[in-house]
């Protein structure tokens, strides 16, 4: 998805992409040189069973970073310059043995965050990019606190209580 957007490749970087309206903007290039924060692969993680109990503890530099990230990490979530590309779809290779992507509370959340934070607007980049689709991540309406406790109590974590 990202070479794509570097290469102009995207729907929305065609022009006339909207054939609604032809004045439309259309997206540059995605740039080559950009930072990139992938949530989960960046910070160190334990193994856990299903029950959320741990197989394979982090090491004690890995729990402090760990813990480092946790205290901020949010911020990649919600800064209103930064965009989130969603990964809704699973490889193959873990049909089955992962959870999916609306099954999990961790991603349930984050996107929430997301779709209150990043502005939408014809006029710059889409601040959620659906990697599963290809396209911009379809908008949820924001929820409430309690319709959000109430969709995640539904949602899988692997540490459900330290999770909640």
């Amino acid at each position: 998805m990202i070479r794509k957007a570097q290469r102009g490749e995207l729907k929305r970087q065609r022009h006339g992409w909207d054939k609604s309206n032809p004045y439309a903007a259309t997206y540059k290039r995605l740039p080559a040189r950009f930072a990139l924060f992938y949530d989960w692969a960046s910070i160190p993680q334990a193994l856990k069973a299903d029950d959320g109990s741990v197989l394979v503890a982090r090491t004690s530099e890995e729990e402090s970073a760990f813990r480092v990230a946790l205290e901020c990490m949010q911020i990649w979530y919600v800064h209103q310059k930064l965009f989130a590309f969603l990964l809704t779809e699973l490889p193959e290779r873990c049909a089955g043995t992962v959870a999916g992507y609306d099954e999990r509370g961790w991603p349930t959340v984050e996107r929430a965050w997301t779709m209150v934070a990043k502005m939408n607007s014809i006029n710059s980049w889409p601040m959620l990019y659906d990697v599963g689709t290809g396209e911009e991540a379809v908008r949820m309406a924001p929820l409430h606190p309690e319709q959000v406790a109430e969709m995640l109590a539904t949602k899988r974590f692997t540490s459900p209580k330290a999770d909640m």
